[in-house]
């Protein structure tokens, strides 16, 4: 494969997110991904008659990169991901011609987008300082494809099975509601030939992807939402039966927020912290009705942003936008922002800035 000459400023960001993933030593934060290569030839993924995705292995040197390109339709739901360790690979993805697919993003062990438009979209596997193989799974899905079997617990209890048999290459997907705090068990018991395990969240933020290998996972849930079980079956036949257990909500006291002040005749404030997996940090600060107000978020890993403010109003955004904004507010009062860690066995730190211009 063609080999990706890298400026300083993607070593920059390479390097920085090796040392995320293993340690966490106060830091600068990832820039944003920029261009695309210039010069590049991209490998073209092609999937299988009736396939919905590909694997691709590789090897890379030291900061060097490999790039691909496939060719997806508007609605479709492109996943890109290559294995979660420390000083593991990262990805880059980008839309037709080039396109920033979401402004300021940065480099990360997974995407999950909705595609915008059709068109060819290239992906870029991006060494993380030292020379590295890697395992690249790619799957594009209709939302057809994407619907899922709802796991409903029975009265009282707080575990279900189920069991089921797959032909080569076919995958079975499973979803259920859980709540930010809850622990998770999932286990497969195949029969047979093994098939593999990935547990996806609604807002996108992997727990467990196929290229870990194993059939079991347990952690603590880092959001309140829908998660995915996908079951894929490898070249054989699959038969299983699928466990999934949820432990029972305890209720733990919510902080009060921080409450963040501006300099007299100052337009921002800034704080910042640490967040273990699936913890949160709330702050406070009062605007008036048609202020706007932008977040200017950098961190060491992946945080969730929600805004509530009076009325019952609220905002939220993707884990990978780094710099919302509110155009325009609804009402005078006090507005909280909540951050949670959604990487599972990750320690992030963050450094968030409010801007509110005067009206």
């Amino acid at each position: 494969m063609k080999r990706l000459s890298v400026g300083s400023g993607t070593i920059l960001v390479l390097v920085i997110a090796a040392l995320a993933l293993s340690a966490w030593p106060i830091q600068a934060a990832p820039i944003a991904q920029g261009d695309l290569p210039a010069g590049a030839t991209p490998v073209r993924l092609r999937f299988a008659p009736g396939a919905v995705g590909t694997t691709i292995t590789g090897r890379l040197d030291p900061l060097d990169s490999d790039l691909y390109v496939l060719a997806a339709q508007a609605g479709q739901t492109l996943d890109a991901s290559v294995e979660e360790r420390s000083g593991g690979p990262l990805l880059y993805v980008w839309g037709p011609d080039g396109s920033e697919l979401v402004p300021q993003a940065h480099p990360m062990a997974r995407w999950r987008v909705v595609v915008p438009a059709k068109g060819d979209y290239f992906i870029a596997v991006n060494a993380t300082g030292a020379a590295t193989r890697y395992t690249l799974t790619v799957t594009v899905n209709t939302p057809d494809s994407e619907q899922a079997t709802r796991i409903q617990f029975t009265p009282g209890a707080t575990s279900a099975a189920v069991s089921d048999h797959l032909a080569p290459g076919e995958t079975d997907s499973y979803v259920l509601r859980a709540f930010a705090g809850q622990t998770m068990d999932v286990t497969i018991q195949p029969m047979g030939v093994p098939p593999c395990l990935a547990i996806t969240g609604a807002n996108g933020a992997p727990l467990k992807s196929c290229a870990q290998g194993s059939l079991e996972w347990h952690g603590r849930l880092p959001a309140t939402q829908d998660y995915f079980i996908r079951v894929r079956a490898g070249i054989g036949q699959a038969n299983y039966i699928l466990t999934v257990a949820i432990s029972a909500l305890r209720p733990t006291p919510t902080p009060q927020p921080v409450r963040i002040w501006f300099a007299p005749g100052a337009t921002s404030g800034a704080v910042s912290g640490w967040l273990g997996a699936g913890e949160s940090a709330r702050y406070v600060l009062r605007a008036l009705r048609g202020q706007s107000m932008a977040l200017h978020l950098t961190s060491t890993g992946a945080l969730s942003k929600q805004v509530f403010g009076p009325g019952g109003s609220s905002w939220e955004w993707p884990f990978i936008e780094g710099s919302p904004r509110i155009p325009s507010l609804p009402a005078t009062g006090d507005y909280m922002i909540v951050l949670t860690a959604v990487e599972p066995g990750v320690k992030v730190r963050y450094t968030l800035e409010v801007v509110i211009p005067p009206r």
